[in-house]
């Protein structure tokens, strides 16, 4: 009690107390209570910035307490080289005039009350005036037409695409309008013919003037499977053997060679496959993802100043995780400037044909191609550009209709089939128009172990040719069809008698453990590998 009241006596509640010297000055004993909460504001966030024609205009969002605004800028990325422009700005947004068009600004903001005012927020840049012309366009020609993809240009909105058939931007026609993606493909061309094309960049501002030139030739393309990468022979039980007379891949080498060096790395987060055209993603996301969260995260990625990538259809992504010469595909990728590429599964943009909730997935160590459902987790890698080395899936269908342009049905990319896919050559053989490659037309009904289809195919004179053979792994997947289901359906339906819905062997041994060897499944789209001694059905190639 003796406690409160002397509290009481020195808050000057009580006077009358001993203990407590009374003064002649001016008392409030609640100021000792009361602590003032007033400050100066936070910063505030980055600015928006709208181009114009020697000016931007600069758009933020308020901050609380705040009264005031300062904007600050410079023609480099350094606040402490930075002006005012103006004075106190009461509102949220503010026009900075003057300007030369072509030549970067950067924007800070503070925030300031009766109290002090904030540091700077975030930076912010524009340019103002029309943007920069585009760098060349990367070209790929297909029969009677020409594929292009560009980096973006900054504060560019939109692109023009000009083309000519001699080196002459003034007599140039433009293709189509306005693009606002950073891909095209002119159709209607003559092969044989060149192509000259040009970029323009353009916003509200106006239309830079053409770019660079960059221009190749249409041909009709022929996408011959390429070579495995598989270099040695091996017996049923595993050992490593003379390849000389085995008919198995590691001898033959059948296909289209790699180019080296094999990828090149382009300093921007992307790297180019040489043999295909394809640019892929360097460092894809460890994340795994439902198939619709993958196409989401292609669909949103600019990575490398591109602005189409797409998650790869079956064949694309075949083509990078399909290096039949190593045991531990992804590691050797890791090798070849390639990071972080995982020891998984990853999405294609292809849909199971049999059924619109699965896809087909590839695995990243062995090259091995399953289905699996879209509402379950995988990891993505991304690719963009254009390839003629390889050719369409045969899938037309959409079947996501959240990103209706991103999957493998909508793009249909690769070179198109012949219209006639097939021909009967009347001598129990079949042509594949779209490969070159000639197919034994009625293969029989009775499975062996690989050994004995090496041996049966080797021994062949089938239409008095002695040059029949085990097809490698890419060569018996280039008769898949993407849009169908059953395979062996498919085929029979056309020029081939008595596919069977099982395994096919193939000449490829799986190099992860050498006593197996890879099959291809000619009922639902997939490639796996197992025994030596298993059974399996034969098709013979040459």
């Amino acid at each position: 009690m003796k406690q409160i009241i002397a509290l009481a006596v020195c808050l000057g509640i009580i006077t009358s107390v001993t203990g407590c010297k009374k003064t002649s000055e001016s008392f409030n004993p609640l100021a000792l209570l009361s602590v003032s909460t007033a400050s100066a504001p936070e910063a505030p966030g980055a600015a928006i910035v709208t181009i114009g024609d020697t000016e931007l205009t600069i758009d933020w969002a308020a901050v609380d307490g705040a009264t005031a605004y300062e904007v600050w800028h410079s023609d480099t990325n350094d606040s402490a080289t930075a002006a005012q422009h103006g004075g106190d700005i009461v509102g949220t947004s503010h026009v900075i005039d003057g300007l030369s068009n072509g030549a970067p600004r950067y924007v800070w903001l503070k925030a300031k009350n009766s109290v002090g005012t904030s540091g700077f927020g975030p930076v912010a840049s524009g340019t103002p005036g029309p943007p920069a012309a585009p760098a060349a366009a990367i070209l790929t020609p297909f029969s009677g037409e020409i594929s292009l993809i560009w980096k973006t240009v900054a504060n560019a909105t939109a692109y023009e695409v000009w083309y000519n058939d001699t080196d002459n931007s003034a007599s140039a026609t433009q293709d189509g309008g306005d693009i606002t993606g950073t891909s095209h493909t002119i159709t209607g061309l003559s092969n044989g013919t060149p192509c000259y094309v040009w970029l323009k960049a353009k916003n509200v501002v106006g239309t830079s003037d053409f770019g660079s030139v960059a221009s190749d030739i249409p041909s009709a393309m022929v996408p011959a499977p390429f070579v495995t990468g598989q270099t040695t022979c091996y017996d049923v039980d595993g050992n490593t053997i003379a390849c000389a007379g085995t008919g198995q891949d590691g001898e033959l080498l059948n296909g289209v060679t790699w180019t080296a060096p094999h990828f090149t790395d382009n300093g921007d987060g992307t790297i180019t496959d040489s043999l295909t055209g394809l640019i892929w993603e360097q460092s894809p996301d460890t994340t795994a993802k439902t198939w619709a969260a993958a196409l989401a995260y292609a669909n949103d990625s600019e990575l490398g100043g591109y602005t189409d990538w797409r998650l790869p259809n079956m064949d694309e992504l075949r083509s990078l995780f399909g290096q039949y010469g190593q045991s531990a595909v992804h590691t050797w990728l890791n090798g070849q400037g390639f990071t972080g590429i995982q020891n998984a599964r990853y999405w294609t943009g292809t849909t199971a044909p049999y059924s619109s909730d699965y896809s087909i997935v590839v695995h990243a160590e062995v090259g091995s191609m399953i289905n699996w459902e879209k509402a379950n987790t995988l990891r993505a890698i991304l690719v963009c550009g254009f390839s003629n080395k390889l050719p369409k899936t045969g899938q037309t269908a959409n079947y996501d209709i959240t990103y209706p342009d991103d999957e493998d049905g909508d793009l249909e990319l690769g070179v198109a089939w012949p219209s006639t896919r097939f021909t009967d050559n009347t001598d129990g053989t079949v042509t594949d128009n779209l490969t070159g490659l000639m197919w034994q037309q009625s293969p029989d009904a009775t499975t062996r172990n690989w050994a004995t289809a090496l041996a049966d195919a080797n021994a062949s004179t089938l239409a008095t040719h002695a040059d029949w053979r085990l097809p490698n792994i890419n060569e018996l997947e280039s008769l898949y069809n993407a849009g169908v289901t059953p395979q062996n359906g498919w085929l029979n339906s056309l020029d081939f008698i008595g596919i069977q819905s099982g395994y096919y062997w193939t000449s490829t041994t799986y190099e992860g453990s050498a006593s197996m060897a890879w099959s291809i499944s000619m009922y639902l789209l997939g490639a796996a590998y197992g025994s030596k001694t298993n059974e399996n059905y034969l098709i013979m190639v040459r």
